[in-house]
């Protein structure tokens, strides 16, 4: 009886997020949510500056073999601006890892991750999801739109920009819900 109890407990609370996560996209998709550039890289500059990283000892170690790449997503027809970064200077025969940031930030909130990958002899790609930073995107739809965008990525640096493929997507928050959602289509769920 107890076990019952908690099991119909657990899926009323399961039920319970999934009506919040309905009620949070048909709001979302309809308002209007664009986070300014500088809002977005305010917030990114104030959370490495909480967990104490220097962001610009990052930009002059990779900025020489940094690449700043323009695609247009075919889903709605926005400028996605990808940062792609070599280990060593055109050196695209490492495996990449693409980063992508949470809700309310931008890419250079990934920075010390990237660090981490870029030591460790990977290199990396990042790029504003929907609704931040230098993406044109007007609405923030939580992942289910930004899918679309992070195929484009993945296509596009498949595609003849490095010889190995993708190694792995990581993303935080909002940018875990995206790779989920693009994990979840291309296997068909």
């Amino acid at each position: 009886m107890k076990k019952k109890k908690i099991i119909l407990g657990i899926v009323i609370f399961i039920i319970l997020i999934l009506i919040a996560s309905a009620v949070g996209f048909a709001l979302s998709s309809s308002i209007p949510s664009k986070m300014s550039e500088k809002k977005s890289s305010e917030a990114s500059l104030s959370f490495l500056k909480t967990v104490n990283y220097d962001y610009e000892n990052f930009e002059k170690r990779w900025m020489s073999s940094t690449e700043r790449l323009n695609i247009y997503s075919s889903e709605f027809e926005n400028k996605i601006m990808i940062t792609y970064i070599c280990k060593n200077k055109k050196d695209y025969d490492k495996p990449t890892v693409i980063l992508i940031h949470d809700y309310g930030k931008d890419q250079k909130s990934m920075y010390p991750i990237a660090d981490m990958f870029l030591e460790n002899d990977f290199n990396v790609a990042m790029y504003d999801q929907r609704a931040h930073g230098s993406n044109t995107a007007k609405n923030v739809t939580y992942g289910f739109y930004e899918r679309y965008d992070l195929k484009e990525v993945i296509d596009y640096i498949s595609s003849g920009f490095t010889t190995d493929s993708v190694l792995g997507v990581l993303g935080q928050g909002v940018g875990a819900a995206t790779a989920a959602y693009h994990s979840a289509t291309q296997f068909g769920r």
